[in-house]
């Protein structure tokens, strides 16, 4: 971002800028330049020139600075197969999520990792944090390895050994 002011009139001539009132340090040129706009750099700037002739004052510039989005669309999750979940930014933004849709909801039932950019109504830009999700499939090839009875109670006991990393869908216990 750059201000510049221009003085005709006899030489020498000193420079001096303001922002909000106040002195800016080393400003003392007839431009201003910012070259990394922050969003505490947002006030009204002005520049005072000065000859033997006397001393002028610029009109003032208002310089306004967007904060850019931070959105968050929630956390890693994890559901059952045939579930869903939907993942949102808010209102107010033009979005485009890493799937390649443009809705401002996504509707998720597959694993993976999912995030969202996001324009605001000032054009100002963001991204999202990502959400891993994750799928439940439940696993149907478990064996029951030993059926007995309680001796304590009477009732049939059940064991079997789960499979690591999977997760047991049902079990069909026929009776002989």
């Amino acid at each position: 971002m750059t201000f510049k002011a221009e003085m005709t009139g006899t030489q020498p001539v000193t420079y001096q800028w303001y922002k909000g009132g106040v002195a800016i340090n080393g400003a003392t040129m007839p431009e201003y330049k910012i070259s990394s706009v922050k969003v505490g750099d947002g006030d009204y700037y002005y520049c005072e020139a000065e000859n033997v002739c006397g001393k002028v004052k610029s009109g003032k510039k208002k310089l306004t600075v967007n904060r850019n989005p931070e959105v968050n669309i929630g956390e890693d999750t994890v559901f059952c197969k045939g579930g869903s979940i939907t993942l949102t930014p808010g209102s107010g933004y033009i979005c485009k999520w890493n799937t390649g849709s443009i809705n401002p909801e996504l509707v998720v039932s597959k694993a993976g990792e999912y995030y969202v950019e996001v324009k605001d109504g000032n054009g100002c830009k963001g991204t999202s944090n990502t959400v891993k999700v994750g799928i439940l499939e439940p696993y149907e090839g478990e064996e029951i390895c030993v059926v007995t009875n309680d001796p304590y109670t009477g009732k049939n006991l059940i064991a079997w050994e789960r499979t690591s990393g999977k997760r047991t869908a049902y079990y069909k216990i026929y009776r002989e």
